[in-house]
Formats: structure tokens, sequence, C-alpha cells
């Protein structure tokens, strides 16, 4: 069962699509929308289907399909170079590609987090325990992780020397698979989604412990 705070959600990103589109009135054509997410098929995109299974989309003269992504990052300037129509993916990699290039930047117009899932996580029996104990250790993160691009940020707050710690890029399906045989001490990634995808992946547990800070408040659909 669902909460009626959240149905109001999702019929409420359903009006940001169609506003965004212009979409037309139900008698007409529905306008078609190919929309790419952040990452792989799990339970953080569901809101999208269900909204799409109940007739939202539909309700406002839209005929929306959805891609998996490769990273909140990815997916900015796959819709800034109009590979897909719109994007689930990262506020401040959409702020960066505008403060590059204003103007082949996407717009933001539905802000869905009000705090973004940014984690660092590690094995539950790692020694970390605070932003400190990052110093002297690797991480992990694919080059497009929005939790990665942030990490300068999180080392100016927690007033930590980001050239101490040592990043390796690898590729997302690779993340928590790396963490677990110790080949990484921490990975960035997103707190709904890196436990989990450890469970899968080794048949073993992580604690995903810190949020990256972020100088904006979320994440938008580009």
């Amino acid at each position: 069962m669902i909460g009626h705070h959240v149905s109001r959600g999702m019929k409420a990103l359903a009006l940001a699509l169609a506003f965004t589109t212009g979409a037309a009135a139900a008698a007409q054509a529905d306008t078609r929308i190919k929309l790419i997410l952040n990452w792989k098929y799990e339970g953080p995109q569901g809101m999208f289907f269900l909204a799409q299974d109940r007739g939202y989309f539909k309700q406002e003269g839209l005929d929306v399909t959805f891609d998996q992504g490769n990273g909140s990052g990815a997916a900015v300037p796959q819709v800034a170079n109009g590979a897909y129509d719109m994007g689930f993916g990262d506020i401040n990699a959409l702020i960066e590609l505008a403060a590059k290039k204003p103007d082949e930047a996407p717009v933001g117009v539905f802000m869905l987090y009000n705090r973004p899932p940014f984690t660092v996580a590690v094995k539950a029996d790692s020694p970390i325990k605070t932003p400190a104990d990052f110093v002297g250790r690797k991480l992990g993160g694919a080059a497009n992780d929005g939790a990665l691009k942030l990490f300068p940020a999180l080392c100016a707050t927690a007033k930590i020397d980001c050239s101490k710690v040592e990043i390796v890029n690898m590729q997302p399906s690779l993340r928590e698979q790396m963490l677990m045989q110790g080949q990484v001490d921490g990975v960035f990634g997103y707190v709904t989604t890196t436990p989990t995808s450890s469970c899968v992946s080794s048949n073993s547990t992580i604690t995903a412990w810190t949020s990256i800070p972020t100088p904006s408040s979320s994440r938008a659909n580009s």
C-alpha cells in the first residue's frame, strides 16, 4: 500500500513532465518522452513505473519510455546532447555543466530528494569510523558517480587532505565486489542501493555510514 503523500508526489512528477514538454490536451496525440534513469532498474526507480502503471503519465497526455542509466552524473550530458528528452540525474552535475557550457545545459524541472542519498560505504568490520579515517586509504567509485564528484566538498567540510586519499576508478558493476574483496577500503554510492547491491553480489553486508555533503539540496530531473 502506498501513502497518499507519495501518490501526490508521483502525480506531481507527471505534471512536471507535462509542463516541460508542453503536453497538449488529452484529446490530442500523446507527447512521447524518452527518459534515462540514473542507474539500473532498482527500487528507487520504482516510482516512475508505478506512476506509469497507474496511468498518471497518460492522464497528462504523455507516452513515457525509460532506459537504464550509468550513473546520476551521466544522465545530464545524455539529455544535453539530445540522446534523451529527459533524465533522472544529479543536480550537481547539471550545475557543473551549466557553469561550463550554459548554452547546452538542460533545465531542472522537479526536485525529488530533500537530502541527497550520497554515501561512502565501508564493510561492517572496517576500521574506518569517521571521515578522518579516509587518510591513507583507498576509496573507489565510477567516474560519473555523484558522490565521488562531491568528495572535495567532504574533504573541505571534514578538514582532511584529499591528496592523501587514493581514489580508484572502477566500473559501476564492480563497486561492491571490489569492496568485499578488499581491493578498496570504501566505495562511493547511494545509501538507497549500495547495501542491497553488496548483499546480492557477495552474500555479505556493508555499512553505509556517512552522507557526502552537497552545496545543493537534492537531485533533479534534467
